[in-house]
């Protein structure tokens, strides 16, 4: 077999067939990104490894956060939770919202239809390709929200 692009090892196991190998993708942290190849971009990062794309969650523009102690740089989630921001790229969870089994009697899921969770997404996505240049020009999702980027080079769309 040939050897496979990221978009077609991703799209060959997703159909449930088998690939020339498993598709690799993942999110690597900044701090992490800049230890191994100083200055280069998420995307640079991830061709640089051979990675077959990257796993993305946007927390910052489709989660709703309400301060609770700016100094302490403290806010509530949208699930009800609080988290601290620090120097990593995520907020570090501090409290949960359930703590006990009673909280499950009275707890209200946020509602992922809200239209505003899904204004970034769009102003970066075009006819379903990624508003980018370069090799990271293609995006998939699945039925449960995961996102997935993969490199498009050698495919035609």
């Amino acid at each position: 077999m040939r050897k496979l692009t990221g978009l077609e090892r991703v799209l060959t196991a997703l159909k449930l067939q088998e690939p020339d190998v498993v598709p690799h993708f993942e999110r690597v942290a900044k701090k992490v990104r800049e230890g191994i190849l100083p200055g280069a971009s998420e995307e640079d990062f991830v061709e640089y490894m051979d990675l077959d794309g990257i796993r993305f969650i946007d927390r910052t523009h489709s989660w709703s956060y309400e301060t609770v102690d700016e100094n302490k740089r403290i806010k509530r989630d949208q699930w009800g939770g609080l988290v601290r921001y620090t120097t990593e790229d995520n907020p570090v969870p501090i409290e949960p919202a359930i703590k006990s089994e009673r909280d499950l009697d009275t707890y209200v899921l946020p509602d992922p239809d809200e239209e505003w969770r899904y204004e970034y997404l769009k102003q970066r996505i075009f006819w379903g390709i990624l508003a980018t240049s370069g090799p990271w020009s293609k995006i998939l999702t699945s039925s449960t929200g995961l996102m997935i980027f993969c490199s498009t080079t050698s495919y035609a769309i």
